[in-house]
C-alpha cells in the first residue's frame, strides 16, 4: 500500500487525471445543480489564489495541494454538465419518413444488419443538427443502400429505449447516451431507400471509408471468418467482426488490451513513419515539418 501511494504522489499527471475522473462521476451519480456547481468550481479557484498569494510556505503545502485537486475534481463536474447541456436528448417525431446518411460500417448480426444512421431531416423539416440514431434492418437490404455516407429515407417508427432502473444489470439507455445516440428502430428491406444525394464531407466518413477499403484488401488476400476479425482489430481497431466467444476468451485472458489502438500501436506507426519519411528533416524547416507531418498522419490514424 505505501509503494502505491509513493508511486502515486510521483505522479502528478495520474492525480490531476483521478481527480478529473472522479469530479466526472460526482455529475454523473448526483447531478449537482449548475448554480451550485459554479459557486463550488469558482469557489475553489479563488481559495487556490488566495493559498497562492499568502500560503506559499513549506509547512502549508498541504493546504495548496488540496484545494488545487478539489479544483480539478469540480472541473470534472463542469466539463460533464456542459457536455450533457451541449447533447440534450432532441425531440423529434417518433413516426415518420426520415432523410439521412449511413454513419458507421454496417456489420451483419445474428437476426439483422446493423448500422449508425444520422439523422438530417425529419419529412419535410431540417434539422439544426443531425441526431444519431442505430438501426437493426432486415439482412435482404441490398448492401449498396448501406455503405457508408450514403444517404438514405427512412419509413418507421423510432424507438427509445427504457432505462434500467436495476442498478447492478446492464443500462442500455445510459450506454446509448454515453455514444450520443438518441433512439433505435428496426427497419424492413421496404422501408428504406437510396436518396441519391452526394455523400457528406467530413472526417467520420471519409475515416470510415478509408477502412472499408482497406477490410475490402484484407479479404481480397485471402482472409476471412477469424483470421480477418483478429487483423482487423490489430491493424485499424475495428472489432465488430469478432466472434463473441472470441471477444470473451481475450476478455478471460488478460489479453484485451492488445486489441485497442493502444501506444504500442502508435509507437510503432512512428517508428514506420519515422523511417519513411526521414529525408524531410534534411530540408530547411525539415523538424518542423517532420514532426508537423508524423503528428497528423498520427492523428488520422
Amino acid at each position: 500500500m505505501a509503494n502505491i501511494l509513493q508511486d502515486f504522489h510521483r505522479a502528478p499527471l495520474l492525480r490531476i487525471a483521478v481527480f478529473l475522473m472522479a469530479g466526472i462521476l460526482l455529475q454523473r451519480i448526483v447531478s449537482i445543480s449548475w448554480a451550485l456547481l459554479l459557486i463550488l468550481f469558482l469557489g475553489s479557484l479563488l481559495l487556490l489564489w488566495g493559498a497562492y498569494l499568502y500560503l506559499r510556505t513549506y509547512q502549508t503545502r498541504h493546504i495548496f495541494g488540496m484545494l488545487l485537486l478539489a479544483t480539478y475534481l469540480f472541473c470534472g463536474s463542469v466539463l460533464y454538465a456542459i457536455h450533457q447541456k451541449n447533447h440534450p436528448v432532441p425531440e423529434i417525431p417518433q413516426q415518420g419518413v426520415f432523410t439521412g446518411y449511413i454513419s458507421s460500417l454496417a456489420y451483419e448480426k445474428e437476426k439483422s444488419v446493423f448500422a449508425a444512421f444520422s439523422i438530417c431531416a425529419v419529412g419535410d423539416s431540417v434539422l439544426a443538427r443531425p441526431i444519431e440514431s442505430w438501426l437493426y434492418i432486415e439482412k435482404t437490404t441490398p448492401d449498396s443502400i448501406l455503405q457508408p455516407g450514403n444517404w438514405c429515407m427512412i419509413d418507421t417508427k423510432l424507438q427509445i429505449p427504457h432505462k434500467n432502473k436495476l442498478p447492478t444489470e446492464f443500462d442500455f439507455y445510459d450506454y446509448l447516451q454515453s455514444q450520443n445516440v438518441h433512439y433505435t428502430a428496426f427497419v424492413r428491406s421496404t422501408q428504406i431507400t437510396s436518396a441519391n444525394l452526394a455523400s457528406p464531407i467530413n472526417l467520420t466518413v471519409l475515416s470510415l471509408k478509408i477502412k472499408q477499403r482497406v477490410l475490402h484488401i484484407f479479404r481480397q488476400n485471402g482472409l476471412k471468418n477469424e483470421e480477418l476479425a483478429l487483423v482487423s482489430a490489430l491493424t485499424i481497431g475495428y472489432k465488430k467482426l469478432l466472434p463473441a466467444e472470441q471477444r470473451e476468451a481475450y476478455a478471460a485472458s488478460g489479453a484485451m488490451h492488445v486489441l485497442a489502438v493502444s501506444g504500442l500501436h502508435v509507437g510503432i506507426l512512428f517508428l514506420l513513419f519515422s523511417r519513411l519519411l526521414g529525408f524531410i528533416k534534411k530540408l530547411p524547416y525539415g523538424n518542423i515539418c517532420f514532426t508537423v507531418l508524423v503528428i497528423l498522419l498520427l492523428f488520422g490514424f
